[in-house]
């Protein structure tokens, strides 16, 4: 798709990932309509959805993401975009989701919302059994969500995260959804503390009330991701539930004023 890999882009700046699918597609737009949205918001990665999960299903949401990746590439070659596609490692048609989404032409894969490791260990080995077969290396990230007490909802802890997935080289690890931006502080504070590899965070905007309205604003959210980046906590940042397009704008207006932190320990660039 572009001349840069997203490992060179990576390897630059901060990325940014879109917002929530399912929060966009219960308010009516098409998938095409919800990665233009993010894309227009300033998102380096759009997630294709993660319900969408048989193998033409996945296919053709790869193709839609992938071609709306493609024209904001186009309109600036100097900012690629790309297109990943989400899976849940504990569904139970992981093998067929992979394929479908491969042969929809996807640039990566994003296991997320992980709640086992186990599973998650099992999807990565599905995903690198796939790829030895077709004779391709495509780039995955992985997230797990956390309970309150900072652990996997299997009881298994941010080192047992960490330590299963370092061998299989993630593009970026980390976590996602949980309790909103806040709950994440900690949690991220341990597997930075731990990891020499790129950590993601996309959180929810909190937990909804019975309206379905979610109490953390574009602006309150943005906040608490800043200071992911100012205290070098975050590779990768983006939205879970409850986000919108309007909270990738947010952390648009951000993530330029720092750099990675794997490659530079995130020391705040001069504006």
């Amino acid at each position: 798709m572009t001349g840069k890999s997203i490992y060179d882009v990576s390897d630059g700046r901060v990325l940014l990932l879109d917002g929530g699918f399912g929060t966009m597609a219960m308010n009516g737009f098409t998938a095409d309509e919800i990665h233009e949205a993010y894309l227009r918001a300033g998102a380096d990665i759009i997630e294709t959805d993660i319900a969408a999960s048989s193998h033409d299903g996945a296919a053709e949401a790869a193709r839609t993401a992938r071609a709306a990746a493609e024209r904001h590439t186009a309109m600036n070659p100097g900012r690629p975009r790309f297109a990943f596609g989400a899976v849940y490692p504990s569904g139970s048609n992981v093998p067929e989701h992979v394929e479908g989404l491969l042969d929809g032409g996807i640039d990566g894969i994003i296991f997320e919302t992980a709640t086992s490791v186990k599973a998650l260990v099992g999807s990565l080995e599905t995903l690198a059994s796939i790829t030895a077969r077709r004779g391709i290396r495509v780039p995955v990230m992985v997230s797990a969500t956390l309970t309150r007490e900072s652990v996997l909802p299997s009881g298994e802890t941010i080192a047992d995260f960490y330590s299963a997935v370092r061998g299989f080289e993630p593009l970026a690890a980390g976590f996602n959804c949980s309790f909103g931006p806040e709950s994440l502080l900690k949690p991220l504070e341990e597997l930075a503390g731990m990891s020499d590899m790129r950590i993601m965070a996309y959180p929810s905007a909190g937990l909804p009330d019975r309206d379905g309205r979610y109490p953390v604003t574009p602006a309150a959210f943005a906040a608490v991701v800043s200071e992911y980046l100012e205290r070098g906590l975050a590779d990768c940042v983006g939205g879970c539930c409850g986000t919108t397009p309007e909270y990738i704008s947010a952390l648009n207006g951000i993530v330029g004023r720092y750099t990675p932190r794997t490659m530079t320990k995130n020391k705040k660039r001069d504006l």
